[in-house]
């Protein structure tokens, strides 16, 4: 090979390097996004159960609650619904 070609393949082989360090880094960009997605999702559902959390407390005690029937109630409606 002359030094034109080899001169050539050199670049070539610099371009190739520089592509798979780039996708390498995009690749990592992306895992990283779906992370940080995954992460805000988990905390809007904290957010959301410690709301709900703080309206049981604040809707005080239930009167005349039958936890057995309640329970037995909820049952039956997964049954009906599969």
């Amino acid at each position: 090979m002359d030094e034109i070609h080899l001169y050539h393949l050199g670049t070539i082989l610099k371009v190739l390097l520089t592509i798979k360090c780039l996708l390498a880094d995009l690749r990592m960009q992306v895992s990283y996004s779906a992370g940080l997605r995954l992460l805000e999702e988990e905390e809007s559902k904290i957010v959301f159960l410690k709301k709900a959390i703080e309206e049981g407390f604040e809707s005080g005690l239930a009167k005349n609650f039958n936890a057995k029937k309640h329970l037995e109630k909820l049952k039956a409606a997964k049954r009906k619904n599969g």
